[in-house]
């Protein structure tokens, strides 16, 4: 498969992808038919507005602080890079300058996208060839208003704000032709101001303009805006799309998570119930991976490794660090390959702007933002992450793409959206009918739970996997119905499992068990694809980890990846072939008890040991899975030597993944460290806190 970039010579748009910069523009042959998204080129020139005195510090962080009696009293800043331009009011021309210098990640609504902060009265030049048909693609949007102050913000600092103040913006963009008077090609105007207590603002606004016979040639685009005050303005996104787009022969990838998901509750796993008819037919059709395991037992340490490729003892990311912006991200190195990068989460264990998962995406949707606006903490559903991924896929699907979806739907508490259409259990009215099946309160039901609760317990989280199955077929079909099915892989996985008392507890995060880190993996490709490898759809039995996904995803695009990785390829698998992979390592150095947990299978035997926090006592575990696929015999004792064995070969592990640091430091990576201690906490916002406190996390187990 061809992923070589196709740039022109000619034409200058930029793509705001952070680490990218004009230095690293590659000259290539023309080729009309592919997609046209550069670095902001040498030629450009930003334009910033002259702030007035009482500006001065205005930059790409704001928010409006409240007294106790909630109202607005001061406008507090933040520094950053962008001081010396906007303070100074100078013209800039970024040759060889890094974007992510310029770029700003920024949220409209609870929907964060790389974009170019443009305050009134500045504007962008870029020269640009435009072609009949191109596509120029942007958004325009006023940032979110943060209500809360800064901790320690110095009300010396501030500028008083009227309470009925707005700032009222107009975008233009106008396209100027070297032989040719202006023509404006659209216009926007955009209002703002101090918002009441729970009200959303209008989100990010879509604007395309298509390059018609009379706008075709050479010349200068120009974004601008105006308005009387020198406010937060941002253009998300722009990108130049070249007509034909669609011959482009990279595959586009979607790569679905979905939350808490074991497979043995999939019908193609073998569930009791008939939950998944959608996924089944997907990996009748596809490959599905009998054996895939997390590294962890809970969402955001196995979420980094699948975005990284690292272990989460180099990745770090627990209760305290964010995802460092030091990895390279699936979506900054699936940008660096020409791909648009988008993702709509449910999850606030991804979502929360501090945790820095959005590193790479164009445009980072965050629905528990978005649904916790004025009506309190609640999941969202797939369904409505399919209200923001099925619009975007049927305007952009011209453009190859990755797409990173992560759903909520089978996670505690168990609460299926729709009782008309949740077929398992409905016989049932024991003591767990209509209960809130959080970890808490089944804990604390434990006396009343017999087989046939357990039974309905797990009827309803089977409720939850049949509606997400069903949105899942909703994607599918609009795939098809917008001819984008024959050019789209399909990833389907979970980052953790779940527990229904197998080992006498509930829901995830606390221990190595296999309920909690076997997860379901399923890819499935068109089959012109299939055809064109030569392969056919199968089972996988060999044993994969989450870390291996990344580099495997990237082997199967024949995407470039210059950033070293701790995981290994499994593409051979899928023709059949054995593959180099290590054996299944997982860790977790902070459970949501507080302990310490890690586990390691070589063949059949895994080990798993503890340190519990509470008296800092060290256990071990040893088990064989041929024999004793539930864990329920623990070998340790019987075997020591085995044991010793087993720890030897673990250590062994560690060691030669270490090595990743010498790879790093060659390919020019060399800011890259295992997580330490003293990291930088990510600090949760009140909202972060109360949608993980509805999720049944932060509760104390006393919630």
């Amino acid at each position: 498969m061809n992923l070589a970039r196709s740039n022109h010579s000619r034409i200058a748009i930029f793509l705001l992808v952070a680490g990218a910069s004009c230095s690293d523009a590659e000259p290539a042959a023309k080729d009309s038919s592919a997609k046209t998204s550069l670095p902001l080129p040498a030629a450009s020139v930003l334009h910033f507005a002259r702030m007035p005195e009482t500006f001065s510090s205005l930059t790409n962080a704001y928010r409006i602080a409240r007294s106790k009696e909630n109202a607005p009293t001061f406008w507090q800043l933040a520094p950053t890079l962008l001081i010396p331009l906007w303070s100074e009011g100078q013209s800039v021309r970024p040759a060889g300058t890094p974007l992510a210098r310029f770029a700003v990640r920024t949220q409209v609504s609870g929907d964060r996208r790389e974009a170019l902060w443009l305050p009134a009265g500045s504007k962008l030049d870029v020269e640009a060839a435009l072609e009949l048909g191109d596509k120029l693609r942007f958004a325009v949007g006023l940032p979110d208003l943060i209500e809360e102050p800064t901790d320690g913000a110095d009300p010396a600092e501030s500028i008083d704000v009227d309470e009925e103040l707005s700032f009222d913006v107009e975008f233009q963009l106008i396209w100027t032709p070297f032989d040719g008077d202006p023509v404006t090609l659209d216009s926007h105007f955009l209002s703002m101001a101090p918002p009441a207590e729970g009200d959303r603002k209008e989100p990010w606004v879509e604007r395309e303009v298509v390059v018609t016979k009379e706008l075709v040639g050479t010349g200068a685009l120009t974004w601008q805006t105006l308005g009387r005050w020198p406010v937060p303005a941002a253009i998300g996104e722009p990108r130049l799309v070249r007509a034909g787009a669609k011959a482009d022969p990279r595959l586009n990838l979607i790569l679905y998570v979905i939350d808490t998901l074991r497979p043995d509750h999939l019908s193609c796993y073998g569930a009791r119930n008939p939950t998944s008819p959608r996924i089944d037919a997907l990996a009748d059709e596809g490959f599905r991976f009998e054996n895939f395991y997390a590294v962890a037992p809970w969402t955001r340490p196995t979420t980094a490794t699948v975005l990284t490729g690292f272990y989460p003892s180099w990745h770090g990311m627990g209760f305290e660090l964010p995802l460092p912006l030091s990895f390279e991200t699936m979506a900054e190195t699936l940008a660096k390959n020409g791909y648009s990068t988008w993702a709509a989460v449910a999850n606030p264990q991804v979502g929360g702007a501090s945790l820095q998962f959005s590193q790479g995406f164009g445009r980072f949707v965050d629905h528990t933002a978005i649904g916790n606006a004025s009506d309190g903490p609640a999941p969202a559903t797939s369904r409505q992450l399919n209200s923001t991924a099925l619009p975007w896929l049927a305007a952009n699907g011209d453009e190859p793409f990755f797409l990173y979806l992560h759903s909520l739907d089978p996670h505690t508490p168990y609460a299926p959206p729709s009782v008309a259409t949740s077929p398992f259990g409905r016989d049932y009215r024991g003591p767990m009918y209509r209960s809130s099946m959080r970890r808490k309160h089944l804990l604390e039901s434990a006396d009343q739970i017999g087989p046939v609760d357990l039974r309905y317990i797990e009827d309803v989280y089977d409720n939850e996997i049949l509606y997400q199955d069903r949105q899942i077929g909703v994607l599918v079909d609009h795939l098809r119905e917008h001819e984008l099915l024959d050019e789209t892989a399909i990833v389907i996985l979970s980052d953790h499992g779940e527990e229904f008392r197998d080992h006498g507890d509930w829901n995830h995060g606390y221990r190595m068990w296999e309920e909690q880190l076997r997860v379901p993996l399923i890819l499935w490709i068109p089959e012109s694809e299939r055809e064109r490898r030569g392969v056919h759809p199968r089972v996988i039995t060999e044993l994969v980890s989450q870390v291996d996904l990344l580099p495997g995803i990237l082997d199967f695009l024949g995407a470039k990846d210059d950033f070293p990785r701790q995981g290994s390829s499994w593409l051979p698998l899928v023709s059949g072939n054995p593959a180099e992979l290590l054996p299944l390592f997982a860790e977790d150095f902070q459970t949501w008890d507080g302990d310490s947990i890690g586990s390691f299978r070589q063949d059949n035997y895994k080990l798993i040991w503890t340190r519990f926090d509470a008296d800092q006592r060290d256990e071990v575990k040893l088990f064989d899975l041929a024999l004793d696929p539930s864990e329920q015999e623990d070998l340790a004792a019987s075997k020591p030597e085995l044991v010793r064995e087993l720890e030897e070969a673990r250590d062994a592990l560690v060691r030669y993944t270490s090595r990743v640091r010498d790879r790093l430091d060659e390919a020019g990576f060399g800011n890259v460290e295992p997580a330490q201690a003293d990291s930088e906490p990510a600090a949760l916002t009140e909202s972060e806190v109360r949608e993980l406190e509805a999720l049944g996390y932060l509760q104390g187990h006393d919630d």
